[in-house]
């Protein structure tokens, strides 16, 4: 996983922890999410930015993030 996010895209590396997810038996799941979630959500708040829902400077809420991964809109606008 750490090979995958530093050579792909977010969006790339989610899949790939689906694969993980699914095919391996990961002991503690929710730790590998919280040990790459800020890279895996990278290219969602590049695009959260692009759509004029944040400024540049404001946080996104993670879950806008979550959202966004989702395939859903934020609920800020």
């Amino acid at each position: 996983m750490e090979e995958a996010i530093a050579m792909q895209p977010g969006m790339a590396c989610c899949w790939l922890l689906a694969v993980i997810l699914l095919t391996d038996e990961v002991a503690e799941p929710h730790l590998l999410w919280d040990h790459f979630k800020a890279r895996l959500c990278d290219d969602i708040k590049y695009k959260l930015y692009h759509m004029n829902h944040y400024q540049a400077d404001q946080e996104i809420p993670e879950d806008d993030v979550v959202r966004g991964l989702l395939g859903g809109v934020p609920e800020h606008t």
